[in-house]
C-alpha cells in the first residue's frame, strides 16, 4: 500500500500562528509579521487560499477601514476594530528595548477583569486597557478597585481617543484612591495608573505621538516608557 505525505505550506502555518497570537491584524501587518518578501497582491492570493479552506476570514466595514484578517470564527464583527487596535498597540510596544513578553486578552481562559494587553518586563508588568468608548462609572470603579489590589510592580495603562473620557477616568480613579485608608494610599505610586491620549486612533499607533497625562505634567508615551528607538 502506497503511503501518502500530507504537505502543509509553512507560510500557511506561520499566518495561522500569528493570527492565533494577535487575533486580528490587517493584511499589511500580517504580511510583516510572517516576514513575507513578495508583493501585497501575491500575499492576498495566499490569504484567499486560506479563506477558501475556511481557515481565516476577512472583513472591511463601511467606514473604509483596513481589511481585517482573523481566524475563522475567532473574532466578532462588533469588536474587530477594538481588537485590531489592541493588537497594534501590542506590536508597537513589543519593540521596547527590554523586549517584554506580550499577551492579549483572548489568550486567557478567564474573561472577567482581564486587560486587553499584558506587557511582561520580567521585573514589572504593564496592564493595557484600550478605551474607545465611555463605560459606566460602576464598571470603571470595579476595574480600578481590582487593579489597585494588583502587585506594586504592576502599572495600569489606559489608552483613550477622547480627552473627555480620559478626564472622566481620572476623576473616578482619584475618587477610588481617596477612599483608601492612609496606609494603602501611601503604598500606591503616583504612576500606578498611566492615562494616555491618542486622538489619531485611526492611524497607526505611535508612542511618540501619544500623550501621557500625569497629575503634575504631560509627556509622550515614548518618554514614559523610555523608548528612544521608536
Amino acid at each position: 500500500m502506497k503511503s501518502t505525505t500530507l504537505y502543509i505550506d509553512p507560510l500557511h502555518i506561520s499566518i495561522m500562528d500569528v493570527l492565533n497570537e494577535f487575533k486580528v491584524l490587517t493584511s499589511h501587518l500580517l504580511m510583516d509579521e510572517v516576514n513575507y518578501k513578495g508583493k501585497l497582491d501575491s500575499f492576498r492570493k495566499v490569504l484567499r487560499s486560506l479563506m477558501n479552506k475556511n481557515l481565516i476570514s476577512t472583513f472591511r466595514d463601511s467606514n473604509n477601514r483596513p481589511n481585517f484578517v482573523f481566524l475563522k470564527g475567532k473574532a466578532e464583527e462588533a469588536t474587530l476594530f477594538h481588537d485590531f487596535k489592541a493588537a497594534e498597540l501590542a506590536l508597537a510596544l513589543r519593540a521596547h528595548p527590554l523586549e517584554p513578553r506580550v499577551t492579549l486578552a483572548h489568550k486567557f481562559d478567564s474573561k472577567s477583569l482581564v486587560p486587553d494587553v499584558i506587557l511582561d518586563f520580567k521585573t514589572f508588568k504593564v496592564f493595557l486597557e484600550l478605551e474607545l468608548s465611555m463605560k459606566s462609572e460602576t464598571k470603571i470603579r470595579k476595574k480600578v478597585e481590582h487593579y489597585i489590589n494588583t502587585s506594586a510592580s504592576t502599572q495600569i495603562m489606559y489608552v483613550f481617543r477622547l480627552e473627555r473620557d480620559l478626564r472622566r477616568y481620572r476623576e473616578v480613579i482619584d475618587s477610588v484612591v481617596e477612599e483608601l485608608n492612609e496606609t494603602k494610599r501611601l503604598e500606591m505610586s503616583d504612576r500606578k495608573f498611566i492615562l494616555v491620549l491618542d486622538k489619531e486612533i485611526h492611524t497607526p499607533f505611535d508612542p511618540k505621538r501619544a500623550t501621557v497625562f500625569f497629575k503634575d505634567k504631560s509627556e509622550s508615551l515614548a518618554e514614559t516608557l523610555r523608548l528612544p528607538t521608536l
